[in-house]
């Protein structure tokens, strides 16, 4: 990728409105860049701490940097909003406007929605994660086991969060394999998406009713009966952010990390040798290259100021936490200082933050822990520059991670 166009030194005057601001960088650019945070520089040193992008072409949008800016859009629920009604571009027809239950809703009623989520998480004992998540692992790495070769994206890092969230939720394979493709299909917005839209509804209505006539010891049973819940439409819809907003995540999670170990020698040795534990190297994973970039915007609900841009009523505003992450604002001249730091916002904070964290941060440690245990090490069967990324608006993970490797004694 290129520099963004125009000058380097920090710009000082800027439109009245950001359609009218030129040379706005596609989120998708940066995601796609080699180094994203040689762009997140970039725009910094002639932007600030908040920087004018396009979420699609034509489609305008600030993007937070710093981590100050950040933690203000995501804490001030007052000022900003994450329904998308409040948004001056939602008659557009972008895809974010399906962002439906608690992910996209304030106030009473997210508090109402959240609630049944946060009861669903908070009842899920770690051992069975752990359980879940060490019959998915093994279960995927049998077949490639006695190859000695992998995809690690696909044939490893979203089997396992494919399998583990199915177990968890309480979906079939055949559904939940079906449900990631209608949800890939939704953040297209191709042609397909008003019928993927209503197979989605029915699949998950239909596992409401399931559960609610069959109930077993799972999310979606948890989900299916909450009494936060005032429909069977309300509960599906929070079935599908439990697992569509997993899924994404955790796949994201284990396929960087492995990433990291197959091309950062000295990163994959201080695991190896327990220099850092197998939880510290994923929390330093999720800060420095986290599962979502950039979060889900907020749109402001009167003009204000952000990091010293004037944001008008209506604009939406992007939280850029791989940015945010980094901020050389929050850099220490002690490096320990910066050991162990879990002060990152790759989870959000706020009332939107990821409600699934805990159970995240246990299948990632066994998704990874049973890597390490049964291959000596991953080596790339192409070149690092020809490891091919997933770049959204939101997220950069590889795509792809052949790697042949050396299995271990079991």
């Amino acid at each position: 990728m290129s520099a963004p166009a125009g000058p380097t030194e920090r710009s000082t005057t800027f439109a009245e409105r950001i359609d009218d601001v030129p040379d706005r960088v596609a989120l998708t650019e940066i995601t796609g860049s080699r180094d994203p945070e040689a762009v997140y520089a970039q725009l910094r040193a002639r932007w600030g701490q908040v920087a004018p992008v396009d979420i699609e072409p034509g489609v305008p949008a600030w993007l937070a940097l710093g981590y100050t800016e950040v933690t203000s859009v995501l804490r001030n629920q007052a000022q900003f909003s994450r329904e998308a009604a409040r948004w001056r571009h939602a008659a557009g027809g972008t895809h974010l406007q399906g962002h439906r239950g608690a992910a996209g809703a304030d106030g009473a009623r997210q508090r109402h929605l959240r609630a049944a989520l946060d009861d669903a998480f908070d009842g899920l004992d770690d051992e069975r994660v752990a359980r879940a998540t060490s019959i998915a692992s093994m279960t995927a790495l049998a077949p490639v086991l006695a190859r000695g070769e992998a995809d690690m994206v696909r044939e490893y890092a979203a089997a396992v969060s494919l399998l583990t969230l199915a177990d968890l939720v309480g979906l079939g394979a055949a559904d939940a394999t079906r449900l990631v493709e209608l949800d890939g299909i939704l953040r297209s917005g191709s042609p397909e998406a008003a019928s993927a839209a209503a197979e989605r509804e029915a699949l998950l209505g239909a596992v409401v009713a399931a559960r609610r006539s069959d109930p077993r010891d799972d999310l979606a049973t948890v989900l299916a009966t909450h009494p936060n819940h005032a429909s069977a439409a309300e509960a599906a819809e929070s079935i599908g952010v439990a697992f569509g907003m997993g899924y994404d995540a955790q796949t994201a999670l284990i396929a960087t990390t492995l990433h990291q170990m197959a091309t950062d020698r000295p990163f994959h040795e201080r695991i190896r040798s327990g220099r850092l534990e197998i939880d510290e190297a994923i929390e330093e994973v999720a800060r420095f290259r986290p599962p979502v970039a950039h979060l889900a915007p907020r749109y402001a609900l009167a003009d204000c100021e952000l990091g010293g841009r004037r944001i008008a009523a209506g604009d939406a505003v992007v939280p850029g936490v791989a940015a945010a992450n980094t901020d050389p604002a929050l850099r220490s001249d002690d490096p320990w200082e910066d050991l162990g730091a879990r002060f990152h916002l790759s989870w959000g904070v706020g009332v939107h933050a990821s409600p699934g964290r805990r159970m995240g941060a246990v299948v990632s440690r066994y998704a990874v822990g049973i890597i390490l245990v049964r291959i000596d090490r991953l080596l790339l069967t192409v070149a690092p520059d020809a490891v091919e990324m997933v770049a959204t608006p939101w997220q950069r993970y590889p795509r792809s991670l052949p790697v042949r490797f050396a299995v271990r004694p079991a």
